[in-house]
């Protein structure tokens, strides 16, 4: 081989060599391409599951809830420990003792009770009793202009709230959110009581107008057991009304709530007694003496009422009477009975409503033989409890 074959031969080599290093160099350029297209790919889809879960998960909201319960946790603990001092002050016989909070705008005592109002400035207010107990907290003017904001916890967050926090819930389906209060706690439901009064319930005489008579022939069955002689007059619709009013309470509870219908096994009823069956009269003995028959679990009535007075919220947030499930007879005096329906009122102290009077005097068979019945009744509001289970 010559010098020009040698030299041809030598740039024919080069060439291939160039031609191989191209193919390796787009080769390689092309794999990493690919690779970021594949990585932008992946992380988009990474993006979208997490954005996703954020959303069904609520995520932000389980945030924005744990920085308001933090925030309501550290000032009731400075509620506490101020408590704590004032008790130690009264003890020690300090005449100037009183609660300080650190933090609170405003700490109010109120001179009938002996109960604090304490006022943070995020809006928060707190309500603390003579013995200590500490509920709320509730909003001043609205949603408190920032900070802790339990206007923002709705039927949802249940779960989350202590007894005597607030939550928010459409449960007439009126299209306004109420306000409700965490009533009673444990480990198997949770129960809400609607801060104001609702509806009107009319007991006693007025119940009767609203009662077809006439052609309701269950309905006259069982109030025909004065005279039973298939006619209803006006003693014995009151007194019919007496007999049925805790079921009658809670049953008119249970038709307002109507968003309870949409909560899994969420049952409603009246602050006071609960009770599934129908209470029975007994039947009129010596042709004037009525027996009223009681509820079977009626000596718990003030369970309730001792709750509500633990929680400071007896008297409602619109300060009105209201319907109290529960019932007695009383002799007001020698020769008269009252059948009363127990309500409480617009202060928060148990009260209670006459329905009938019996005034009995001698007749020509002796004490007793007969009587008069004085009818009353009042129309006042109800407040509705919602018994919650705790999803598992």
């Amino acid at each position: 081989m010559n010098k020009k074959e040698r030299k041809n031969k030598k740039t024919k080599n080069l060439c291939v060599n160039s031609n191989t290093n191209n193919q390796f160099l787009i080769s390689k350029s092309g794999i990493t391409l690919i690779a970021l297209i594949l990585t932008i790919i992946i992380l988009l889809i990474l993006a979208m599951v997490s954005i996703s879960y954020i959303m069904r998960e609520n995520i932000i909201k389980h945030a924005e809830t744990a920085v308001d319960q933090y925030q309501i946790e550290a000032e009731k603990e400075a509620i506490e420990l101020a408590y704590g001092e004032y008790a130690m002050d009264k003890v020690t016989g300090k005449s100037d003792a009183t609660l300080t909070v650190d933090g609170a705008d405003s700490v109010e005592q109120d001179g009938k009770t002996g109960s604090w109002t304490v006022t943070f400035p995020n809006g928060n207010v707190y309500t603390v009793d003579k013995n200590g107990n500490i509920t709320g907290p509730t909003i001043d003017g609205g949603d408190g202009g920032g900070g802790s904001n339990p206007s923002k916890y709705t039927i949802k967050d249940i779960e989350k709230l202590s007894e005597g926090e607030i939550l928010y819930w459409d449960g007439d389906e009126d299209g306004t959110e109420d306000e409700w209060i965490i009533f009673n706690k444990d480990d198997e439901y949770t129960e809400i009581i609607s801060k104001n009064t609702m509806g009107a319930l009319n007991l006693g005489l007025d119940d009767t107008f609203q009662k077809d008579w006439e052609n309701d022939s269950n309905l006259k069955e069982k109030a025909d057991v004065f005279k039973e002689d298939g006619e209803v007059d006006y003693n014995e619709r009151a007194l019919y009304s007496y007999n049925y009013a805790i079921k009658t309470i809670n049953d008119y509870c249970k038709s307002l709530i109507t968003g309870a219908n949409s909560i899994d096994n969420a049952t409603v009823r009246s602050i006071g007694l609960s009770t599934e069956k129908e209470e029975t009269m007994e039947k009129v003995l010596d042709g004037c003496n009525i027996r009223i028959k009681d509820a079977d679990n009626e000596s718990e009535s003030e369970t309730d009422f001792n709750k509500m007075v633990k929680l400071g919220i007896a008297k409602s947030g619109d300060e009105k009477d209201y319907w109290y499930a529960s019932r007695r007879v009383i002799k007001e005096k020698e020769n008269s009975d009252s059948f009363r329906i127990t309500s409480v009122g617009e202060s928060g102290e148990l009260s209670e409503k006459s329905l009938i009077v019996q005034l009995w005097y001698d007749g020509d068979s002796g004490y007793g033989d007969k009587m008069f019945i004085e009818l009353g009744g009042s129309s006042i509001p109800v407040r509705p409890i919602v018994t919650i289970p705790i999803s598992e």
